[in-house]
């Protein structure tokens, strides 16, 4: 490709324009459906857009939405194309420390390409999720609790983790109630106790 074709790509622009909600002030709200899109934008467009094709892209996007939303989008997208790009060349890197550390590398390397507060929102849910699961990993290998404790502590990570999911409006309220009673219920709980 030479980098110049752009209108293939306009469906990936539609997809991320569309993708795009609004705060009350007509700013963009970026969020997982926006990431999603981002991300697709990506697969389709390659690692080797040149600097003219992104900003056909920006163009696209300021003619697409208007006032400071576009203008915001049109800057996210370049932030997180360069952001892809060096997270394929931390990827390639021989690891040589923890899973949760190189971890928290990436959300550094997230944060200093895209914006501390953009990069937070983007990836809430993997964030939520990958620590979950680091968290879950560091109880179930501490020696020093009591399988009792290990699965306090699980249950424990759980609920947070679906407060977290709740308010992200990526878990079902009914659901959340009913595993919440289904868990009362294993510890022995009586019908009055889980009613109130």
């Amino acid at each position: 490709s030479t980098g110049g074709d752009v209108p293939s790509n306009v469906v990936a622009i539609y997809r991320i324009l569309q993708s795009i909600k609004l705060d009350e002030n007509g700013r963009a709200v970026p969020d997982q459906t926006m990431k999603e899109a981002l991300e697709e934008g990506f697969e389709e467009w390659g690692p080797d857009l040149s600097t003219g094709a992104i900003s056909e892209l920006q163009k696209s996007i300021r003619a697409g939405m208007a006032g400071p939303a576009g203008e915001e989008v049109a800057q996210i997208l370049e932030n997180y194309y360069r952001f892809r790009l060096a997270e394929m060349e931390f990827e390639g890197q021989p690891i040589n420390q923890s899973p949760a550390d190189h971890y928290e590398k990436l959300v550094q390397l997230r944060r200093g390409s895209l914006g501390a507060e953009t990069a937070d929102k983007l990836f809430e849910v993997e964030n939520t999720n990958g620590r979950h699961m680091f968290a879950a990993i560091a109880i179930q290998t501490n020696a020093n609790l009591t399988d009792e404790e290990k699965q306090a502590q699980q249950q424990a990570l759980q609920e947070t983790l679906n407060d977290r999911l709740l308010a992200l409006g990526l878990l079902d309220p009914g659901e959340a109630a009913a595993e919440k009673v289904d868990r009362m219920r294993e510890q022995g709980a009586s019908s009055a106790d889980i009613y109130a």
